[in-house]
């Protein structure tokens, strides 16, 4: 992962799964997913330059995390 310059902004999350199955974590645009287990918590951090949003919206069996033009998007396992 590259440096992070100072005047990027980084927004992070917490995503839990509260379901009785796995979902699916999305992110987009660039398509790459992760599956996160039953009672399990991610912590989700992105961070680019601007002041951009971070879009987060429910799917069948799953999230989608989107992320702004030239953000970088981490997940960590809390556990």
């Amino acid at each position: 992962m590259g440096n992070i310059d100072p005047r990027d902004q980084t927004v992070r999350l917490l995503v839990s799964n509260l379901s009785d199955d796995q979902c699916t974590v999305s992110i987009e645009p660039l398509g790459g997913q992760v599956t996160l287990p039953k009672g399990e918590v991610f912590t989700v951090q992105v961070s680019g330059p601007g002041k951009g949003l971070v879009e987060v919206s429910y799917a069948t069996n799953g999230l989608v995390i989107g992320e702004w033009d030239g953000a970088i998007t981490v997940l960590m396992n809390r556990q």
